[in-house]
């Protein structure tokens, strides 16, 4: 196999450029080059490289495409892809996991869908009596709330305008 530092692909024995970036750099791979092992949303290589590590696997994990977009650029962080690379040594095992990983992940997120999908326990319409009557109790206590207001800032405005007359008029209490 040939091996392209540049993008971290493996290519053809027969190989001049690389498959993948048309890179020239291709060479024979050597057993501690880490390889790219998939490309997965920020989720999936999360559980990948966590399934990796409890497998005493060495493994790196870094930002796909074009010098990446990190996830705090993007809007959806959960689809931001990454590229999850391992030596290749290692390369069968790891694969084998990131494969079983990838397909219990998918059926996590199934799951979580379906769970969202389902609608909540359904409640039944009130009556038109009870909409009625709640109607008529939501009126009057926003009535009750207004002429409340409307008696208290008439009660603040009297309390400031004998403040204000007050001090503006010494005598006034001689009038």
């Amino acid at each position: 196999m040939r091996y392209c530092p540049k993008c971290k692909n493996l290519n053809d024995d027969t190989a001049l450029r690389c498959s993948q970036c048309g890179s020239r750099r291709v060479r024979v791979v050597r057993p501690d080059d880490f390889i790219l092992l998939v490309t997965a949303t920020e989720y999936e290589s999360e559980q990948i490289v966590k399934a990796l590590e409890q497998a005493k696997i060495p493994c790196k994990k870094q930002p796909a495409g074009v010098d990446g977009i990190p996830s705090m650029y993007n809007s959806d962080a959960l689809y931001s892809d990454q590229n999850v690379l391992v030596p290749y040594r290692v390369r069968e095992e790891a694969e084998k996991i990131a494969q079983e990983t990838q397909k219990r992940t998918a059926e996590q997120l199934e799951e979580m869908r379906k769970a969202q999908e389902t609608p909540a326990e359904e409640t039944t319409p009130a009556s038109r009596r009870r909409q009625f009557f709640t109607s008529v109790v939501a009126v009057l206590l926003f009535i009750v709330l207004v002429a409340c207001v409307v008696f208290a800032s008439d009660w603040l405005a009297g309390i400031l305008r004998d403040i204000l007359y007050g001090a503006c008029h010494p005598f006034a209490w001689w009038r």
